[in-house]
């Protein structure tokens, strides 16, 4: 089968217009920053996918009232599943290195430490703010919206990123970050994109996609960690190596390569 690139434009939701100019120093600094966030978001999201696939498996605490949370230590990114009644831990899946399956499954029943109660209830505080302030988002039907909190300082961030179970969908776009400080107040948030770019993994000819691309306009200049996460959790599901972000502002191209594991810039 041939190899076909699918190109598509993507509109960001940024009003206001960001710094356009940056030295090479500048760009590989960010890029790097950019590139280790995306890592993490990745890491959590696709512990969640493995541990939830694992938790459904099971037929003992399904008829337990249960949430998730993701978080890391150290080196190792643990995956939690808690009764949202008595705030327990009901069983912990441990990730390290490699996230295909879990390096240690832990299933006795235990209080949760004041890091979980932390994190479970700043993203609850979150989560009802971005409910009563009706900020604008939402995924369409067919899709899921996931959510992954993590320490920034003293605060959190607080990401969301589109899901489906639709076959040979790449689900870009529709993505968010929130910033809130230690109380779970929050400060600021950005949408990536301004909507879901659902792009195919196949030509509509059965031919093989060799890779993506899409632009970002003036207000989002680089590549996104949201960007980065999607892109490793789908493309690898339908065997692709790389995707391209068309930067309009700075005129250049941000590509990312799985294998690598790495971002490389070129001029448009």
């Amino acid at each position: 089968m041939k190899n076909i690139i699918i190109v598509l434009l993507a509109m960001t939701s940024q009003l206001c217009y960001g710094q356009t100019s940056f030295t090479d120093q500048e760009i590989k600094q960010k890029t790097d920053s950019i590139l280790q966030e995306g890592t993490k978001l990745y890491q959590f999201e696709r512990a969640a996918w493995v541990s939830t696939d694992l938790f459904h498996e099971r037929g003992d605490l399904k008829q337990v009232a249960v949430n998730y949370l993701v978080y890391q230590t150290n080196d190792t990114v643990r995956t939690i599943f808690y009764d949202k009644a008595k705030k327990q831990s009901l069983i912990e899946y441990f990730f390290c290195k490699t996230f295909d399956a879990p390096v240690l499954t832990r299933t006795h029943i235990r209080e949760l430490t004041f890091k979980e109660n932390q994190l479970i209830d700043a993203r609850n505080k979150m989560i009802e703010q971005i409910i009563k302030e009706k900020y604008p988002v939402g995924a369409p039907q067919g899709y899921t919206l996931n959510n992954q909190i993590i320490p920034n300082g003293k605060g959190f961030k607080l990401y969301f990123v589109t899901g489906t179970s639709q076959n040979n969908i790449i689900p870009l776009g529709n993505d968010y970050i929130f910033h809130a400080d230690e109380s779970g107040k929050i400060l600021s948030w950005k949408r990536f994109h301004s909507r879901l770019l659902p792009l195919p993994s196949k030509g509509e000819d059965g031919s093989v996609v060799k890779g993506l691309i899409h632009s970002h306009l003036v207000a989002e200049p680089f590549i996104s960690a949201t960007d980065i996460c999607t892109f490793k959790l789908y493309g690898q599901l339908y065997g692709l190596k790389n995707f391209s972000v068309l930067s309009t502002a700075l005129a250049k191209i941000f590509t990312f390569d799985i294998d690598d594991n790495k971002i490389e810039v070129k001029n448009r």
